[in-house]
């Protein structure tokens, strides 16, 4: 099981189009979160909850009623990020009911800020 890739601009799009409500975008930075900013509307979950089955199944129940689309990343979206994608992934297979498509954002925040910083409605600056 592989989770597949969305680029900066697919998000972008996805962000200020109809879908944007069916989507939910997961960060996983932890001390850096508030360093350099974050996409509007994201949840800040950091990476090391995503360790344990019943943590993730939590968030699981909690963010993802209705929703088509999940989105994790971290800076770079190269370790962090896409450890979490996994994990999430397993856990939505694992149980009982149909869930969104996972992706990782690629070039992480790092990218997705460069091309979309000035964009109020897509960045949260520090």
């Amino acid at each position: 099981m592989q989770v597949e890739y969305i680029r900066a601009e697919q998000l972008a799009n996805l962000l200020l189009g109809p879908g944007k409500d069916k989507a939910v975008v997961i960060d996983v930075r932890s001390h850096d979160f508030n360093d350099v900013g974050h996409i509007k509307g994201c949840l800040n979950i950091p990476s090391d909850d995503f360790g344990d089955d019943d943590d993730v199944d939590d968030l699981i129940q909690k963010h993802f009623n209705d929703i088509e689309k999940v989105i994790v990343h971290c800076q770079f979206s190269k370790q962090r990020g896409p450890f979490c994608a996994q994990r999430l992934l397993s856990r939505l297979r694992a149980g009982e009911r149909a869930f969104p498509d996972v992706y990782v954002l690629k070039g992480g925040f790092q990218e997705f800020g460069y091309k979309y910083l000035d964009n109020e409605q897509l960045v949260v600056k520090s």
